[in-house]
């Protein structure tokens, strides 16, 4: 007795919340590029993310872009990068962009005082970070 094929039903093409309107294929949009110096380091923050095995999904990068796009209205490409690297290398799960507006940016030189008041009242050069290693 011969098995039976199933019967292959044609794909529906209407979406199950409006049927009045039909599923339409995902479409990969390309993203404008970063400003060149801006979209290597993107590309690195991307790297980062998929070496910790958090890639990002297409929407998610898109909105990231956009969201560095609309920060250079108010900050140098120089800030935002140094943002970025600033979050690779404290092993961040996202870049701190509250760092662009905070005291104590990455990007910020603090002045160093050249020595500090001891209690005994002797007063020696303050370590820097050059001088300790």
């Amino acid at each position: 007795k011969p098995k039976k094929q199933p019967k292959e039903k044609p794909k529906d093409n209407t979406n199950k919340k409006d049927p009045q309107r039909p599923h339409t294929q995902k479409q990969e949009t390309r993203q404008e590029p970063l400003p060149e110096p801006l979209e290597e380091t993107f590309q690195e923050w991307l790297t980062y993310k998929a070496e910790k095995r958090q890639h990002y999904k297409p929407t998610g990068e898109k909105h990231l872009r956009k969201q560095i796009q609309n920060r250079l209205q108010n900050h140098s490409i120089e800030q935002i990068i140094q943002v970025i690297e600033y979050s690779i290398a404290n092993n961040y799960q996202g870049i701190v962009f509250d760092k662009l507006t905070q005291k104590g940016a990455p990007n910020e030189q603090h002045p160093r005082p050249s020595q500090t008041s001891r209690p005994n009242g002797a007063n020696e050069s303050t370590p820097t970070l050059g001088t300790i290693i």
